[in-house]
């Protein structure tokens, strides 16, 4: 995945197309990681559904996720980290 300075997010490689494609998804992402996507409101969405928000992820300032976990910082502080 790529993403631009516009917020648009970007697709291509393995499992897609050789030629870069845009995502449709409402909101302005800020960050990337792994399958998961930060928006400047502080919402996460996963690549696999970009119709609804990660239910527990609200109010975030940073995200990873690894293949075994996703991890979360969130504006005050607090580091939260989830194994999947």
């Amino acid at each position: 995945m790529a993403l631009n300075n516009s917020g648009e997010v970007f697709v291509f490689g393995n499992g897609y197309s050789s030629i870069a494609m845009k995502l449709t998804i409402k909101e302005r992402i800020v960050s990337i990681s792994g399958t998961l996507l930060l928006t400047d409101e502080g919402i996460v969405y996963d690549i696999s559904d970009l119709e609804n928000p990660m239910d527990s992820f609200k109010n975030i300032s940073k995200i990873s996720c690894g293949e075994y976990h996703w991890g979360y910082l969130t504006p005050d502080g607090y580091a939260y980290l989830i194994r999947r």
